[in-house]
């Protein structure tokens, strides 16, 4: 099983049966969106549940590009809380290693009760290194990812996430600069030679 920094095993870690069937109805699926979070571009990406019945508990192992991005945090979602439920999530990299995400959530509840719907399971935010000019793709382990309801493991389609490239926009430097007044009041005219290979308009 997978473990996280500290060396105990990470709650989303499934044991040996798993549920991932490519033909369920019920489905668990990646969103994602590329947004400037303090000057860097950042991947945020939603976990999301559809047409669930009873869903009691998940594991899940997302596997990502290291050399492009990078993780930084989880958040729970709104969907297990459903009824003002306690609920658990845990989520940490598969042993210490960027590449491999392991995140899980369970209802806490005596008697266990599920949850029917769709909606939100997680939010992860990922940053952007290396350019990833070529694009992301997070995908599911199948093998080691899970949904269960408050008897075992059902079936559940897993649907991944593929992100086109951050464009790099490399401005050259300007020259010859000069700022002068109008004959309007309260303005500039500018001028300024640009580079040879372009990016100043």
């Amino acid at each position: 099983g997978a473990t996280g920094r500290s060396g105990t095993p990470v709650l989303g870690t499934p044991g040996s049966v798993n549920s991932a069937f490519s033909g369920a109805s019920v489905k668990i699926s990646l969103e994602g969106n590329v947004a400037q979070v303090s000057g860097e571009n950042h991947l945020l990406v939603s976990g999301k549940i559809s047409s669930a019945v009873d869903a009691y508990a998940y594991g899940l192992n997302l596997s990502y590009d290291a050399a492009k991005l990078d993780f930084l945090s989880a958040n729970e979602g709104a969907f297990l809380k459903n009824d003002q439920a306690s609920t658990t999530f845990q989520y940490d990299l598969e042993n210490d290693t960027e590449g491999n995400l392991i995140i899980g959530g369970a209802r806490l509840l005596i008697p266990a009760s599920g949850v029917d719907g769709s909606g939100e399971l997680f939010t992860a935010d990922f940053k952007i290194i290396g350019g990833a000019t070529s694009g992301f793709n997070l995908n599911f382990v199948q093998a080691e990812s899970f949904l269960a309801d408050i008897v075992g493991d059902v079936p559940v389609g897993f649907v991944g996430y593929t992100g086109e490239g951050v464009q790099q926009n490399n401005v050259g430097g300007v020259s010859g600069l000069k700022a002068e007044l109008s004959d309007s009041r309260y303005a500039f005219e500018l001028s300024w030679a640009a580079p040879q290979s372009g990016g100043a308009d």
